[in-house]
């Protein structure tokens, strides 16, 4: 494993479109075809060897080490490893972790996704960095278990960012991130401290159903197009200081059970707040903004 490893982390660039253009020569084409085929069947040997439904070849209790590495096409789905380091690495083409399990850390910080980005259903049972990390495609974190905290500071995404239904038994720290387009957090559970300070939601952002039992904090964030807090609940003290509005924002049957913070927050448009519950009093800058009863 650690030899299959070490091959994979030795510097690999595939050829630029400049490259591509320039009418890379026959014999590099070549090179690099070779390379790349040799590279997928490393990774393969290695990723088979890490799913349990396989149990002969199993390996157990694996430590994976690919920080900086070049992967492929990387496919890890229904895989089993302990702690797992992709810092620094790029992935070309997908990356797909559906149904994976990573008994304790995994690191990702500084990370590349080039392709399609698949986290379905995997846990994590310690705690889980993708600060800074790049994802250049669609991403899916939908049904996930954060059974630590899951710490996206800085990362950015420029296609699709589906979370939907995705468990965070701890912390979720999303600061500084960056969505360019929409993200989705549909009836996902966040148990602890939800952190959005200063991210920037440029696309849709969507929040139906979701459940907030810790804190929640959106101060400074900057959400571009809609968005959408319906029927969300708010468990304990709730923060939306200093953050702006840009398109419509929704926040109809949420209900605000805990403190909550709205100034100096910035709406271009009205928002809507029907049936919206506070059991505190309202902050005075929304309370125009709520319908007369009867």
């Amino acid at each position: 494993m650690n030899v299959l490893c070490a091959y994979l982390r030795m510097p690999f660039e595939p050829p630029s479109i400049e490259d591509v253009q320039a009418k890379t020569t026959a014999a590099e084409a070549r090179e690099y075809t070779q390379e790349r085929e040799v590279r997928l069947t490393a990774q393969r040997i290695l990723t088979r060897h890490l799913r349990p439904a396989e149990p002969d070849i199993f390996w157990t209790d694996i430590d994976l080490d690919l920080s900086g590495a070049y992967l492929c096409d990387f496919r890890l789905g229904g895989g089993h490893v302990r702690t797992a380091v992709f810092d620094g690495a790029t992935f070309g083409g997908i990356a797909w972790f559906t149904g994976a399990l990573f008994s304790e850390y995994a690191s990702f910080m500084t990370t590349t996704f080039s392709g399609d980005a698949a986290f379905e259903k995997v846990r994590f049972n310690e705690a889980a960095y993708f600060d800074d990390a790049g994802f250049s495609c669609k991403t899916w974190f939908s049904e996930a278990h954060f059974t630590s905290a899951a710490k996206f500071s800085g990362a950015h995404f420029t296609d699709s960012a589906l979370f939907r239904q995705t468990e965070f038994s701890d912390d979720a720290l999303f600061e500084r991130s960056t969505f360019l387009t929409e993200a989705q957090f549909d009836n996902s559970r966040f148990r602890e401290y939800a952190q959005f300070r200063q991210t920037t939601f440029a696309g849709q952002a969507r929040f139906d159903r979701a459940r907030f039992d810790g804190p929640a904090e959106f101060t400074k964030a900057h959400f571009g197009e809609a968005a959408r807090f319906t029927e969300a609940h708010f468990g304990k003290e709730s923060n939306f200081a200093g953050t702006r509005f840009t398109g419509i924002s929704r926040f109809d049957n949420a209900a605000f059970i805990g403190w909550t913070r709205f100034d100096r927050v910035q709406f271009a448009e009205p928002p809507t707040l029907d049936s919206t519950r506070f059991t505190t009093k309202a902050p005075e800058n929304l309370a125009h903004y709520l319908p007369e009863p009867g």
